[in-house]
């Protein structure tokens, strides 16, 4: 599970739902490459 608490420092002054959904697409995507070996 990925979240918000990854980011450094406050991000009270904009949403940062995209960010943290970069991140985590990012982090599957090495999770997928170190599992399977294939990588996108």
């Amino acid at each position: 599970m990925l979240d918000g608490a990854l980011l450094p420092g406050q991000s009270g002054a904009c949403n940062p739902s995209m960010t943290i959904a970069a991140v985590a697409e990012r982090a599957l995507d090495n999770i997928v490459a170190k599992d399977v070996g294939v990588t996108i």
